[in-house]
């Protein structure tokens, strides 16, 4: 009993997210970095703020994650690049191939920065 809680715990220690930025030519300022807890994210690109695209965000995480998880890691990754939103925010449940196969909710969006 003892060696199966103690692989329980391995596994859920070694579940693995990833996060990919890919910053956009639209804009040759670089920004700094913001706090991902103030980060808001929308489903659609119609928000009542005008705004530039500064990049497009991806994460994944295992599926025994909740959506929250991805995200969260979502927003880490556009605090990255300095963004005050996401929009157009899209989740997916798939299959994640990496060092084993494992079911994967994939987050995406697009990050926005506010004009003032």
């Amino acid at each position: 009993m003892k060696k199966i809680i103690i692989s329980i715990l391995s596994l859920q220690l070694l579940s693995c997210s990833t996060t990919a930025v890919i910053k956009t030519d639209n804009s040759t300022e670089k920004f700094a970095k913001t706090n991902p807890e103030n980060i808001k994210v929308y489903s659609s690109e119609k928000i009542n703020e005008k705004y530039i695209i500064i990049g497009e965000v991806v994460s994944n995480v295992d599926a025994n994650k909740s959506s929250e998880k991805a995200i969260k890691e979502l927003k880490k990754g556009a605090s990255t690049i300095g963004a005050d939103a996401i929009s157009n925010l899209k989740l997916e449940i798939g299959i994640a191939h990496g060092f084993w196969t494992a079911n994967s909710i994939k987050a995406t969006g697009t990050a926005i920065k506010y004009i003032k």
